[in-house]
């Protein structure tokens, strides 16, 4: 059994996402009328019993998933591609949470031919990734079910996030406080990376990204790592409030690159500092 997961990471960055207890978003999907549909996460279960995705995601996970994609209009999916007597078949199990329980119930249980997963993909995903950008973030990682699926019929994977935090509200129920989007340079040191450099292609992700943080009513976060050598614990942070098609532009003009960190305590107290500024900006602001 796979998890479809194809997002660089540096032992660093995984360090920051458990201080920070964020959570990642393998997927999330927009239609014709850039409406949002479904937050995904996928598995290849191969030859394993259907249910066996219980292994690889608890229902934790699942009900604080299925509270964002409520917020945003849009239903949490899994996707299971498992094959049987020779079929290759795609189970998709959707979510809704139960706010009562603090618990994820089944909203339905779909299983499907390879083809009718993909015409069913396709009403709920418009449009196609560059695959200049798919490919430069599955180097080193081999393809997966899914992707291929999906791009021998003329469609893709969707848009991701690379983590998000969360909060219990007055009510008890699951509230989203940031977005994180990480990058990561192969060859640079963290204090030169301005991913300002790199921006071309990257322009509609960006876009994509803050519509995404607007709709949540949440900051967001970019962080830069690098695998260079002797880069292991160095870290760029800054907080977006903006994009055009020159770049991204940054709270009181603090880039990444003029924010550097290298403890996983200072970086979460940092950006709980800006997400109280944030809130008190809106606040101001309304």
């Amino acid at each position: 059994m796979k998890k479809r997961n194809i997002e660089r990471s540096t032992p660093f960055s995984r360090e920051i996402k458990e201080a920070c207890g964020l959570w990642d978003l393998q997927g999330l999907c927009m239609n014709r009328s850039s409406e949002y549909t479904i937050v995904v996460e996928a598995f290849d279960m191969e030859d394993d019993p259907v249910e066996s995705y219980s292994e690889m995601i608890d229902e934790d996970e699942i009900y604080v998933k299925a509270c964002l994609a409520e917020k945003i209009g849009a239903i949490c999916s899994l996707l299971l591609h498992k094959n049987e007597n020779g079929k290759s078949n795609v189970y998709v199990k959707q979510f809704m949470p139960d706010h009562a329980s603090g618990k994820p119930v089944i909203e339905s249980d779909l299983k499907m031919t390879e083809q009718e997963f993909v015409e069913w993909w396709k009403e709920r995903k418009h449009g196609k990734q560059k695959n200049a950008y798919r490919t430069d973030m599955q180097i080193g990682t081999g393809e997966r079910y899914f992707d291929s699926l999906l791009e021998s019929n003329d469609t893709s994977w969707s848009s991701n996030a690379d983590g998000f935090l969360t909060e219990k509200d007055e009510t008890g129920d699951v509230a989203v406080r940031a977005l994180i989007e990480n990058r990561i340079a192969d060859k640079c040191k963290v204090k030169s990376y301005d991913p300002n450099r790199y921006f071309g292609r990257d322009y509609k992700t960006w876009v994509g990204s803050i519509k995404l943080a607007d709709a949540l009513g949440v900051p967001l976060f970019l962080c830069t790592y690098s695998r260079r050598a002797g880069q292991d614990r160095y870290m760029g942070v800054g907080r977006i409030v903006s994009v055009d098609e020159t770049g991204l532009i940054f709270s009181n003009g603090r880039r990444p690159d003029k924010n550097i960190m290298d403890n996983a305590a200072d970086v979460k107290k940092w950006i709980e500092d800006e997400i109280r500024r944030f809130r008190e900006e809106r606040k101001n602001n309304a």
